[in-house]
């Protein structure tokens, strides 16, 4: 007995524009962007559940945790993958709620370097284990050679658009 493969029909939520893109527009930047949409919905309905953070805080005080020594904004912005301003933002929320310091870089007056605070550390060990439950719902449907493909797949489309960005 063959097992047969899902399609965008066996999808219930999956928008018919999806399935067949109008002309000019790309599928792969379509079904990327649906995708991104759905995976912050969900990664926010369990911060929204459970805590005030935003994505980005999330993000920063996970990165932050890792790290024994402090981190310099850029590095910080490298780690999450999201915008300078949208980071600059997130550090100067969590900075306020006292959940990460900053001290200001001696040999660059411009740059700063972050830590998290105990308060910091307790959030993320408080959500962590829902995050986890997260990734492993979402890991659990794919194999390993999935995952891998999906990977290579991303790392190609990365490689063409930095060349683009480089035009």
């Amino acid at each position: 007995m063959s097992i047969q493969k899902p399609t965008f029909d066996d999808v219930d939520d999956f928008p018919h524009h999806l399935r067949t893109p109008p002309p000019g527009a790309s599928q792969v930047h379509m079904l990327a962007s649906r995708l991104k949409r759905m995976f912050d919905a969900d990664i926010n309905d369990i911060l929204n559940e459970r805590c005030s953070l935003s994505l980005p805080e999330w993000r920063i005080l996970s990165a932050l945790s890792d790290s024994s020594e402090p981190v310099c904004q850029k590095e910080v912005v490298e780690r999450i993958g999201f915008a300078q301003g949208q980071t600059s933002r997130a550090l100067e929320v969590l900075e306020a709620g006292d959940m990460i310091v900053s001290r200001q870089s001696t040999s660059d007056r411009r740059s700063r370097y972050y830590k998290i605070t105990s308060i910091g550390l307790a959030q993320v060990k408080s959500l962590l284990p829902h995050m986890e439950d997260r990734r492993s719902a979402l890991e659990s449907v794919l194999s390993e050679a999935e995952i891998a493909n999906f990977e290579q797949a991303s790392v190609k489309l990365i490689g063409i658009l930095n060349d683009r960005q480089k035009r």
